[in-house]
């Protein structure tokens, strides 16, 4: 997702904006509790690496619709 990174950076949008409450809460906040009792028993089981990729992946799905929006 190189260019999705680099238009990001562009507009001065940086990771600190959005992964902070993503990984502070491990998703908590963003999905249903069914989901989020999944993405906390992959967590306990395979470490903090799962909330990075499952970050990558949100990014991932949603990297058409971010490189064409204003962020205003």
């Amino acid at each position: 997702m190189p260019k999705l990174s680099n238009r990001l950076a562009e507009i001065g949008f940086v990771p600190q904006m959005y992964c902070v409450h993503w990984f502070m809460t491990i998703f908590a906040v963003y999905f249903p509790m069914d989901i989020v009792v999944r993405i906390w028993d992959v967590y306990l089981v395979e470490g903090r690496k799962t909330v990075f990729r499952l970050g990558i992946a949100i990014m991932k799905i949603h990297e058409d619709r971010l490189m064409e929006s204003s962020f205003d």
